[in-house]
């Protein structure tokens, strides 16, 4: 619990110095022109926020707990994916528009690191299987192409489904709060402080990027984000249970994909009035705390049916 409110105290303190040193620097986020009208009005708005709940949860684990191949594999890919977020931020800042790394360049890099990624795990576990609600599956060859698939796919869908105020953020505490629940039935502790830690540093964040949003968590918390949540997934083999809640993420992804290709195949013809499926939703008039509280509700049922088939709530 004194873990709990000196993270968040810390991390609050962070963030009002860093919106500070972000106007006087103007750190400020480039709308795509592309992108919802509604949207416009955000342009300018301080971004990379996701530096702080970052390098806070990092720094009060690594002084909590001694550092090993365990402790290892889940803080090396969030801060790995974080600099590589922070990197296409700073991109995005300097040249004031929304592009950063270009998207083939991003993916070689995301592949390359899942697969470091996965050599760090294989120290720590050596079996191929996964669990698949209680069913032991034997992947052989296939679970080193599925462990980069989630890493990689996790990271992008994240990183597209931030695009409104606060919808990110309260997807992830809610999977987070999953995994701590399993992670106390498993008597996970080591995961179960880490996640005190994160709840803590992403709700200070969370206070100052609900609607309307006064800071955004840029390329370098999404993308943190998606590792984070795939590490933790493995490191509790739930594989299974992170593939379930992480369906309105992996829709968002399809939305994207569907749009492009049915506008390709049928020379500019569009099924949704604008992807990824938020904005779409933004398009036909909802709120965006509508489309938000709509996410949340559709998550949070997820986790408890995940959490019911694992066995662990009745």
């Amino acid at each position: 619990m004194l873990s709990f409110f000196t993270t968040y105290l810390l991390a609050l303190l962070c963030y009002l110095i860093f919106i500070l040193y972000g106007k006087k620097k103007s750190i400020r986020q480039t709308e795509r022109l592309l992108g919802p009208k509604s949207h416009q009005h955000k342009n300018g708005t301080i971004t990379a926020g996701g530096v702080i709940f970052v390098s806070v949860t990092i720094f009060i684990f690594i002084s909590k707990f001694k550092f090993n191949s365990e402790t290892f594999f889940l803080i090396f890919p969030f801060f790995s994916f974080f600099l590589l977020g922070f990197i296409d931020d700073i991109l995005i800042i300097k040249f004031k528009k929304n592009d950063g790394l270009k998207a083939k360049t991003k993916l070689i890099i995301e592949i390359g690191l899942s697969i470091l990624f996965l050599l760090i795990y294989r120290i720590i576990n050596k079996n191929t299987m996964i669990s698949f609600f209680g069913t032991m599956i034997e992947l052989k060859a296939f679970y080193f192409i599925l462990f980069v698939f989630i890493f990689v796919a996790s990271c992008n869908a994240t990183n597209i489904t931030d695009g409104l105020d606060g919808l990110l953020i309260s997807l992830t505490i809610t999977i987070l709060l999953g995994f701590f629940i399993i992670a106390y039935f498993k008597k996970e502790y080591i995961i179960m402080s880490y996640i005190i830690i994160l709840l803590s540093a992403m709700g200070s964040f969370y206070f100052f990027n609900f609607e309307k949003a006064c800071l955004f968590m840029g390329d370098a918390g999404s993308l943190a984000i998606g590792a984070l949540l795939a590490s933790i997934a493995y490191y509790l083999n739930v594989v299974d249970f992170f593939i379930l809640v992480s369906l309105p993420l992996i829709w968002e992804v399809l939305s994207v994909i569907i749009q492009v290709l049915y506008f390709k195949l049928t020379n500019g013809k569009r099924i949704f009035k604008m992807a990824p499926f938020h904005h779409h939703l933004e398009a036909l008039g909802y709120s965006e705390k509508f489309i938000k509280m709509m996410f949340l509700l559709t998550e949070t049922i997820l986790v408890l049916v995940g959490l019911s088939m694992l066995g662990v709530i009745k």
